[in-house]
């Protein structure tokens, strides 16, 4: 009930207020790792705050925007490492079939992912769809971190990204004890580095 009492009180916020509470937000959602500034972890989502009439049309137009270099260094990574990453939710077909749905058809309840749910019913185990908690791999996913490659391009970087503190993060790839958040966040910068090397 209180999330439904959020994002209803998000619509007469004003953009002011709305950006001051994703730059607070960001960095306790998110699990900011030590060698990173949680300031600037907050800066992205409130640089994109709209006020709360806006939001509506923002989020069903979300997947048309910039994407930055994401896409860039994610071909890069796949050319270097020899795979295809495959991205089967953007057929644009699929896209204007989801936009085209009524809100009632899409949030048909308070749960979350109802419409997928309902979708799946039949073909995926009920006992999947029903669960609260989510299905952990943790510790298989830790185990195969490959740190080695992370130092090879972390520790000496050919560009510094202002934010990131490279001798505390030196320090952690060394002592090899990332938890699952700072793992993510050491692969999203090894990308943007693999991508900077390149020019």
């Amino acid at each position: 009930m209180g999330a439904i009492v959020r994002q209803l009180a998000l619509a007469f916020m004003p953009r002011p207020l709305i950006a001051l509470n994703r730059r607070l937000g960001a960095s306790r959602n998110q699990q900011v790792p030590p060698w990173l500034d949680a300031r600037r972890v907050g800066d992205p989502p409130a640089r994109f705050a709209v006020g709360g009439r806006d939001l509506w049309r923002e989020e069903q137009l979300a997947f048309v925007r910039a994407t930055g270099i994401g896409l860039d260094a994610s071909e890069m990574l796949q050319a270097v490492c020899g795979v295809r990453e495959r991205r089967p939710w953007t057929d644009v077909d699929l896209y204007e079939f989801f936009l085209s749905l009524p809100a009632e058809i899409k949030y048909p309840d308070v749960r979350a992912k109802s419409l997928v749910r309902s979708l799946l019913r039949g073909t995926v185990h009920d006992t999947i769809l029903d669960r609260w908690q989510k299905t952990s791999f943790s510790d298989r996913y830790l185990d195969q971190i490959d740190y080695e490659s992370l130092r090879r391009w972390l520790s000496q970087p050919t560009y510094r990204i202002t934010g990131v503190d490279y001798e505390v993060l030196a320090e952690r790839l060394a002592h090899r004890g990332f938890g699952v958040a700072e793992y993510k966040w050491a692969v999203d910068l090894a990308k943007s580095q693999l991508f900077l090397a390149q020019w």
